[in-house]
């Protein structure tokens, strides 16, 4: 016994299963197309972000001990979790500290005097 087989009918069966997994893996192409972009855009929207803390004329320069010491004492109970060099000499540095509630929050630590010039602190739930 031969079994006909009808070429144009498999044809139209393998294109119509490749249409559907096209519409189906479209989203998920997208949205790493716009998370990529957003991704290889991020120094750049982080200079727009810190752009008050850079640039900042400076006569002396405070240790980063003394920027990280400033940064925990604004925030009893935090702990360091990071620090990021200033990329040129007037820029703030960056000083993650985690908090007492387990959130973390990046303080900008002026150069000049060592203080917190400004606190970002991710909202919480």
């Amino acid at each position: 016994m031969a079994i006909s087989i009808n070429r144009a009918a498999v044809y139209r069966t393998i294109w119509r299963w490749h249409f559907y997994a096209g519409l189906f893996v479209i989203p998920f192409i997208l949205l790493l197309a716009l998370t990529g972009a957003a991704y290889l855009f991020k120094p750049q929207v982080e200079r727009w972000e810190e752009a008050p803390f850079r640039s900042a004329r400076v006569d002396r320069v405070v240790v980063p001990s003394a920027q990280v010491t400033a940064a925990l004492a604004a925030f009893p109970g935090s702990s360091l979790v990071s620090y990021r060099l200033p990329e040129r000499p007037g820029d703030a540095a960056m000083i993650h500290v985690a908090l007492a509630d387990a959130r973390r929050c990046a303080t900008y630590s002026s150069r000049r005097t060592g203080q917190c010039a400004a606190v970002s602190i991710p909202r919480s739930g």
